[in-house]
């Protein structure tokens, strides 16, 4: 199978690892992933069942006393209250996993009680410092109106572990911090040279979600008393945070700490890893980006995965008997009957990505997106692929969330304005949908002989011809005008891709990339009521918001060069203020002597990276409309 482009000398496999960063990674939208984790024998460890269907948290801790693996695995039932207590599992001999019981339990005498009923303190971390095994937890009452944090000890990591008196934190006496944060949760206790220092999660009143920070407590002794919490990483700042991730545990390795956080969007596979010296982590300006996306792949269908559940994996860092370091890792999922399922997994601690590609979905279609303009091309493709998928290509939509929340999926408008070749199973289709949903079809539907799963795919674009191959059988071959735009890969609802070849040969240029004003009341993590929805044709994409108040903010996370604000106009708006990773750099004037569709208000540039554009109010009332984000083209 030949290449029908000449003209064009660059020839760029995609699927390669050193290829991941030409793709989006994106918590709702979806994260290709190159990562090398292989999961351990035996998976599921655990099943949930009855109240406690979903064991959805936990902790791996490696012992150094005994060299000994535990599972600290939290207690939830379906719908996560009133949680219940901390599970034990034990690693023998033969590397099967023993349960050992309820390890740590709620009292209905101590703190989280009401008298009659001992309250849930499903989330440990565990260490051994100073010859004792010390434990901080979450914990929260029956009905959930009042929680926090809570320390523990013992002799042993099996217990008896003997709760302190008074708890570590409680949320009834937090002031909110930022005006939304109170309860504290999902706790990992380290030791520094000088203090106790604890990694932990805080939320809103009663976890009711919505917003998540990572936030940090020191003490002169494990059982505290701790000093007030501070906020390290947060939506809320003016820096780059991936929206709607959730941290818990962390983990230490050679004096760094590493703080996964997993989406909470219905892709779950996204991760993003920050990290910061021990010493300095109560910093926020020492915690840096250790790895965006990429560092976890979903199996739907495998071991009953559907993608991590409840918080991200819990990691520990060890030597291996070749004495090569081994990442470790206790990962929690769902199977297809709504049961939590505990699993195992490793990959080499120094060698985090392979070639070839994953790209899964557990619960709402995943997109992987190169996000530049394709003119004419060349592409080759090998997949394996299981459910429904498709290959699209001039994709010139809109990019973003439907909405700001825990669950979000991608918005309805990324599937439109493109070509798609679709398939399921053996049968495939080629079909072209307007900016405005309406779909055609211009392929009919055809066979392809893929009962193995396996597909090698040939796209060819040469001005308007388009030439389609599959498994070696010409399956289009006719005009097909159309407009450059970007290549995508789509795995619908409960489909997965592994990707060995992305083969693409062919012209490649920057590209206007239109983000949505649901990315930006996300990537704030915006209050119920900071902004109204308006459809209107004089928004870009017809429905865009108004500003409900002088604190009303959004936030775009993106990975670019070149950015454009792009609103509509009115009398009756005022004037708002752009700021760049924390520093105004203009101020943008809504206001207009008559009504005008939205079009580029300001243009400005910045350095290829991550950064955060923040537009907030600065008089009156302001729109929100999309933020055009450009990437330079490195290759």
């Amino acid at each position: 199978m030949g290449s029908f482009i000449t003209a064009f000398p660059r020839q760029i496999d995609m699927a390669r690892a050193a290829s991941r960063d030409q793709w989006l990674h994106h918590p709702v939208i979806g994260d290709p992933s190159w990562d090398t984790f292989q999961r351990e024998p035996g998976n599921p460890i655990y099943r949930g069942t009855p109240p406690f269907a979903w064991p959805v948290n936990g902790f791996l801790f490696h012992d150094p006393r005994s060299s000994c693996w535990y599972a600290y695995v939290g207690l939830y039932p379906e719908g996560y209250w009133p949680a219940g207590g901390c599970m034990l599992f034990k690693e023998d001999a033969s590397h099967a996993w023993k349960n050992m019981g309820i390890v740590l339990n709620g009292d209905a005498g101590m703190y989280d009680g009401d008298g009659t009923r001992a309250g849930g303190t499903p989330d440990i971390s565990v260490i051994y410092a100073e010859g004792k095994y010390h434990a901080i937890h979450d914990w929260a009452d029956p009905t959930n109106h009042r929680g926090g944090l809570g320390y523990a000890w013992a002799e042993s990591p099996e217990g008896p572990f003997h709760r302190s008196v008074k708890p570590v934190h409680e949320d009834s006496g937090q002031r909110p911090i930022m005006g939304r944060y109170v309860r504290a949760y999902a706790p990992t206790l380290f030791r520094r040279s000088r203090d106790w220092f604890i990694l932990c999660m805080m939320s809103t009143p009663r976890n009711a979600g919505g917003t998540w920070a990572l936030a940090c407590m020191r003490a002169g002794q494990p059982e505290g008393p701790y000093a007030p919490p501070e906020i390290l990483l947060a939506p809320q700042l003016d820096t780059f945070h991936p929206p709607l991730a959730e941290f818990y545990p962390a983990f230490l390795h050679e004096s760094t700490v590493y703080a996964p956080a997993t989406s909470v969007a219905k892709n779950r596979s996204f991760q993003v890893i920050y990290k910061a010296p021990l010493e300095r982590a109560h910093e926020p300006a020492a915690w840096s980006i250790a790895q965006q996306g990429s560092a976890w792949h979903d199996e739907p269908g495998t071991s009953g995965e559907q993608g991590i559940w409840g918080q991200t994996f819990s990691g520990q860092v060890v030597r291996g008997a070749d004495g090569r370091e081994v990442l470790r890792a206790l990962s929690f999922s769902k199977t297809p009957d709504n049961r939590g399922s505990v699993h195992l997994s490793w990959r080499p601690w120094n060698t985090p990505y392979k070639d070839g590609f994953i790209l899964a979905s557990a619960y709402a279609k995943s997109f992987a997106i190169l996000p530049y303009k394709f003119g004419d091309f060349d592409l080759v493709a090998e997949i394996v692929a299981h459910g429904a998928w498709r290959v699209c290509w001039d994709c010139r939509g809109p990019l973003g969330p439907d909405k700001n929340g825990a669950d979000a999926a991608p918005h309805p408008g990324m599937d439109t304005d493109r070509v798609e070749w679709a398939f399921q199973g053996t049968t495939t289709r080629i079909d072209r949908i307007s900016p405005a949903g309406d779909r055609v079809t211009i392929g009919e539907a055809a066979s392809v002989n893929a009962g193995d799963h396996r597909y090698l795919l040939h796209v060819v674009r040469e001005g308007s011809a388009l030439h389609l191959d599959a498994n070696e059988a010409r399956l289009f071959d006719q005009d097909c005008p159309g407009e450059p735009g970007r290549i995508e890969l789509v795995a619908d609802e409960n489909a997965s891709l592994y990707v060995n070849r992305f083969t693409v040969t062919g012209s490649l240029e920057p590209a206007w990339q239109p983000w949505l004003p649901e990315e930006g009341i996300a990537g704030a993590a915006c209050a119920a009521g900071e902004w109204k929805r308006l459809r209107n044709p004089f928004f870009r994409f017809g429905t865009g918001y108004i500003s409900q108040g002088p604190r009303s903010r959004a936030k775009w996370n993106v990975a670019g060069s070149k950015f454009r604000l792009v609103s509509p106009r009115h009398p009756r708006l005022g004037t708002g203020t752009i700021l760049l990773d924390g520093k105004v750099i203009s101020r943008v004037d809504f206001h207009a002597a008559r009504k005008q569709a939205s079009s580029v208000l300001l243009e400005f540039n910045a350095t290829l990276g991550f950064h955060a554009i923040v537009l907030q109010v600065q008089e009156g009332v302001i729109p929100l409309d999309c933020l055009d984000v450009q990437r330079e083209v490195e290759l």
